[in-house]
C-alpha cells in the first residue's frame, strides 16, 4: 500500500519536475531570442530559471531518495561483510535524518521569515518564501523517505521502488 502511494506520488513529481524543466528551457530560449533578435531581455527571467532549478534540485533529490538511485562511491562498501553493511546502512539513515532534518528546520524558519517580512525578488517579484520553502520541503521529504525505508528494514518488508527505464 505505502509503496503504491509512494510510487504514484513519485511519478506525479517526475511529471511536475519535467514540466518545470521544460518551462525553464523555454524561458531561457525566449530570453536569448529576445536579447539577440530584439535587443530586449525578459525582466526576471534569469531569477525564475534559478528558482525553477532550486525546485528541481531539492524535490528531485527527494525523488532520487525514494527510488534509491542516488550516486555513491561504493568501492569499499560492496566489499564489507554483510553485518558491517547493515550497520553502515543504519548509521547512514540516522545521519541523513539528522542532517536533513536540521537543515530543513533552518530553511523552514528562514522561509517563514521571508513570508512574514513579505520579501520579494527584485526582478520577477517572486515571494522569496517560495524558493526557500522548496528547499525545506525537499529536505523534509528526504527525511520522510529515509524514515519510511528504515521502518521497512525493521519490519523486514522488502521495498522495490518503481523505476523509470530511460531509452
Amino acid at each position: 500500500m505505502l509503496e503504491r502511494v509512494g510510487n504514484r506520488v513519485a511519478s506525479l513529481l517526475e511529471k511536475v519536475l519535467g514540466v518545470a524543466f521544460i518551462i525553464a528551457v523555454l524561458l531561457n530560449a525566449a530570453n536569448v531570442a529576445g536579447r539577440y533578435l530584439f535587443n530586449h531581455s525578459l525582466i526576471g527571467a534569469e531569477e525564475l530559471q534559478t528558482y525553477i532549478m532550486v525546485f528541481i534540485t531539492f524535490l528531485g533529490a527527494a525523488l532520487v531518495a525514494w527510488r534509491r538511485v542516488s550516486l555513491r562511491m561504493d568501492v569499499l562498501v560492496r566489499y564489507m561483510p554483510e553485518s558491517m553493511q547493515s550497520v553502515r546502512s543504519w548509521i547512514e539513515s540516522i545521519l541523513m535524518v539528522v542532517c536533513c532534518g536540521f537543515t530543513a528546520l533552518q530553511s523552514g524558519q528562514y522561509a517563514l521569515q521571508m513570508y512574514e517580512l513579505g520579501i520579494r525578488s527584485d526582478g520577477a517579484g517572486v515571494p522569496m518564501w517560495i524558493p526557500h520553502g522548496a528547499i525545506a520541503l525537499g529536505l523534509v521529504l528526504i527525511c520522510v523517505v529515509t524514515v519510511v525505508h528504515a521502518v521497512q528494514r525493521i519490519t523486514g518488508r522488502a521495498f522495490v521502488p518503481a523505476q523509470r527505464v530511460v531509452h
